[in-house]
């Protein structure tokens, strides 16, 4: 069932101005939709591309509704529902589609269906088995590390499976004068991807991760002993210890991070591949950049610690305020991502993401995108569970982790803020 967000009073005037369910009022022939774009670095790339598909397609005019993290994306996807005017196209994180999972188009007769090449999760399926989701993109997530850095410290990489092989690795880049790591303070980041790892490594590879996050749900799940969850916090309390804004973890921006770690300044940035456009933008130099993961034990074996978390970034198409020729349009919109050279361009060479089928010819120049891609072959990719995550799960927990980044809570007061919150979520 559809969740929603109280007191919205915003949004309203701007809103019901993009809608996507009247023809076209110069040309009565020409399909109108819209598309929610969740991932705001991609405005301008998504402008350019949209213009070529409707230079190749004149019958479809497509309307890119921006979203700018000024406020949690749950929100402004629910205002734009109470308001009937959803859009045609959604892109949005897992985490999301409980938000739309009743309202989205069965896509399961799609030709690209049999170039799917990431494994598909529940949450893209409905009650009946069919899917609903377009796999966009894959994304990963880790440590992101200036190799040219590292390099000139000593340290290797692929030897960093341990936390004692990552603080090794911190002192090394310090002792050049450099710093070890950047941590980005978004409550996103710390409560959608960083904590979830504690939960996606549980019981190693089968299906001991999706039992705990039942055992969170019922309240039975003993967070404060939990192996994963303490051994994550212990990385993490190291990461602390080595950041480069220590003394004022709160006050620095996301950009800045990608700065730091582009200009070579620091070693390590905890972040996905996403950041790879901003990070070389910073480049001054001919360094390349990959991903280590993020180690929650000192057993190099240990289910985590040789791997890299990632998500699917999902497109659907909404089928309850969109009409049957709205919903054949933004078909034609997901197949030209996918079999069109422009389209293909577009996903790999501009928006440098991975693109969720295999059809895609398209060389992968992107050292984020190619560190990924390497993990993905080597089978060393796991999927996080954040699409299991209780509402408002960045706003509550991502609070609770900036406290702990800032030291004015301990651990105790951490775990069992974060017990109740799950207790209290599925009370």
């Amino acid at each position: 069932m559809r969740k929603l967000v109280k007191g919205i009073s915003t949004i309203l005037l701007s809103m019901a101005l993009v809608g996507c369910n009247a023809s076209s009022i110069d040309n009565e022939n020409v399909v109108n939709i819209s598309i929610l774009n969740s991932k705001p670095e991609l405005q301008a790339i998504f402008e350019e591309a949209i213009n070529k598909f409707e230079e190749a397609h004149p019958d479809i005019n497509i309307k890119i509704i921006k979203y700018n993290q000024s406020q949690p994306y749950q929100d402004k996807l629910v205002s734009m529902q109470e308001y009937g005017n959803t859009p045609t196209m959604i892109l949005m994180d897992p985490t999301h589609m409980n938000y739309v999972e009743e309202d989205n188009v069965s896509l399961n007769e799609e030709k690209w269906m049999e170039h799917v090449a990431v494994d598909l999760s529940d949450i893209a399926r409905n009650d009946e088995g069919e899917l609903i989701a377009f796999p966009f993109a894959l994304e990963g997530i880790g440590l992101i590390y200036n190799e040219e850095v590292l390099n000139e410290a000593g340290v290797d990489p692929s030897q960093i499976n341990t936390l004692s092989s990552l603080e090794e690795a911190f002192k090394k880049i310090e002792a050049i004068g450099k710093g070890a790591i950047i941590i980005a303070n978004e409550d996103w980041s710390l409560a959608n991807h960083l904590l979830p790892i504690a939960y996606s490594v549980q019981g190693n590879a089968g299906d001991g991760n999706l039992s705990f996050i039942e055992a969170l749900k019922n309240g039975t799940a003993d967070i404060k002993n939990n192996v994963a969850i303490n051994g994550l916090l212990d990385t993490f309390d190291v990461m602390k210890a080595y950041n480069y804004y220590k003394d004022a973890p709160l006050t620095h921006v996301n950009a800045k991070c990608a700065e730091l770690i582009g200009k070579g300044d620091v070693g390590f940035y905890y972040m996905g591949n996403w950041a790879s456009s901003y990070i070389s933008a910073y480049s001054q130099t001919d360094s390349k950049y990959g991903f280590v993961p993020v180690p929650i034990s000192n057993q190099a074996t240990d289910y985590g610690n040789q791997q890299i978390t990632a998500v699917i970034k999902y497109l659907v198409v909404e089928g309850t305020n969109s009409s049957q020729e709205q919903q054949e349009a933004a078909k034609k919109f997901i197949d030209w991502l996918v079999f069109e050279q422009d389209g293909q361009d577009f996903m790999v060479n501009k928006a440098k993401v991975i693109p969720g089928v295999d059809n895609n010819q398209m060389p992968v120049t992107d050292d984020l995108m190619n560190s990924i891609i390497e993990y993905q072959k080597e089978g060393k990719i796991i999927e996080l569970n954040n699409a299991d995550l209780p509402d408002k799960n960045a706003e509550v927990i991502g609070g609770y982790l900036r406290k702990y980044l800032n030291n004015e809570i301990h651990r105790l007061e951490l775990l069992e803020s974060i017990e109740k919150y799950w207790k209290d979520a599925f009370a």
